[in-house]
């Protein structure tokens, strides 16, 4: 159950997400885009069951009208060594299923406070795709407890904007994928710092440990992790079909420039 249910006025504020790497512009068929999504505990206590949620789409409402069907979204599993795609699916109707590029990927037990993971992704778009405008999200979600009882809490997330442009469009200056909140503000990424190979603009301190990712949720092989898959994968809908379509209402009347 998420922890907004069992207490209305809880707020998720101990993970910060972000978004760096991703190209601000990309051309339908131009192959594979890599970026990074690093999970960051801002807190100053330690959060079991830590689970990373990543998503591409765009802003259409009308579901034929979508990305998803049009791009893979890959992460690195870092166990295996090998890309793995990152894709789910809900129900939006009895009997009609939406499939999306987006899901939980991957997870850690314990992340103590500062520390982050940072998970490299990678997409890419096929030449008959829409045109126009999308978006990357990342957030996380974690085990707590609220009066008394076990309950998972999610993060708002993050998001980052860009465009695709036509099959054959120049695209010699691709820039980078603009953050949906607070644009052009100069608010220091969580993380590793510059020069780091792993993004982000704000140099780890002290007791900084990035942890190990652990692959595919499903695939842990850890007890003590299974909890995370059954109670943070049930939710999936709750967390990504969900912010699939306030994303999208929320630019419908405000699409980027």
């Amino acid at each position: 159950m998420p922890c907004d249910y069992v207490d209305e006025e809880y707020v998720a504020d101990t993970l910060e997400s972000e978004i760096s790497g991703l190209p601000g512009r990309i051309v339908a068929g131009s192959g594979w885009h890599e970026f990074s999504l690093t999970t960051t505990n801002t807190s100053d206590v330690t959060l079991n069951g830590v689970a990373i949620y990543a998503e591409v789409e765009n802003f259409e409402i009308d579901e034929d009208k979508a990305l998803s069907p049009f791009l893979s979204l890959q992460y690195f599993n870092e166990t295996t060594k090998r890309w793995a795609e990152i894709r789910d699916s809900y129900e939006i109707d009895p009997g009609t299923t939406v499939d999306w590029a987006g899901g939980y990927f991957t997870g850690v037990e314990t992340m103590k406070p500062d520390d982050y993971v940072t998970n490299k992704l990678r997409l890419a778009i096929k030449e008959d795709a829409p045109v126009g405008d999308g978006y990357a999200f990342g957030s996380g979600g974690y085990l707590d407890t609220v009066n008394g009882e076990r309950c998972i809490a999610e993060n708002y997330g993050t998001d980052a904007y860009f465009s695709v442009l036509k099959p054959g469009s120049s695209n010699e200056d691709p820039g980078e994928a603009k953050p949906g909140t607070d644009p052009g503000t100069d608010k220091p990424k969580p993380g590793p710092g510059p020069g780091s190979g792993n993004g982000g603009g704000t140099t780890p301190q002290g007791g900084v440990s990035q942890q190990p990712v652990t692959g595919n949720l499903a695939e842990t092989g850890s007890s003590s992790a299974m909890p995370v898959i059954g109670l943070v994968g049930g939710l999936a809908v709750l967390a990504g079909a969900g912010a699939v379509f306030y994303v999208r209402k929320r630019k419908a009347s405000d699409t980027p420039a």
